[in-house]
């Protein structure tokens, strides 16, 4: 199972650095989707790319610091060490949840459902990752990635999932439909 998730990841890694077009995910910075929210711009459908580009890159970054945290030789008792594990488990669970909904969304943008499953499933990620946090041993692998990947889930709630939703209201889509 870890290879296969291995394998994932790299192919997540791979997929960010191919050229797609003249959009890259450092085209648009956190301001520019916090800017569009601001003036209540839509997003055109590159930067929409553009900030799930962004978004995935933190995901993929975090998924690889989770693979770093050792717990086994942590000094903790045997109920600290299941809690922990079971911590680190679920934290996977969410992520690979965040993953598939990513790779939906792509797909189908005007999708809610998908967009309102990762950002719940990026929610429970940051809610185990402040626990994780709190312990210097895990903090010091983390860093600062939950940090951005808050930051970037804040931009996609904003410049994205609120626009959505007031698409849907209006019986609406928010980006046109490619057929």
């Amino acid at each position: 199972m870890k290879f296969l998730i291995n394998i994932y990841v790299s192919l997540c890694l791979l997929i960010l650095f191919i050229p797609a077009g003249t959009v890259s995910a450092a085209d648009y910075d956190l301001k520019f989707y916090y800017q569009k929210y601001k003036n209540r711009e839509k997003l055109t459908i590159e930067e929409f790319d553009s900030l799930l580009k962004g978004l995935e890159y933190r995901m993929v970054l975090f998924n690889k610091a989770l693979t770093k945290i050792q717990i086994k030789n942590a000094g903790f008792s045997q109920a600290e060490f299941e809690y922990w594990k079971t911590q680190l488990d679920n934290e996977k669970l969410y992520l690979k949840f965040a993953f598939k909904n990513l790779s939906n969304i792509m797909t189908n943008p005007n999708a809610i459902r998908y967009s309102l499953a990762l950002y719940a499933s990026i929610n429970e990620v940051l809610r185990i990752a402040s626990q994780l946090s709190s312990l210097e041993m895990f903090a010091t692998v983390i860093g600062k990635l939950d940090a951005e990947l808050l930051a970037w889930q804040r931009a996609f709630e904003k410049a994205h999932l609120i626009q959505l939703a007031m698409a849907k209201d209006n019986k609406s889509h928010l980006y046109a439909q490619n057929n």
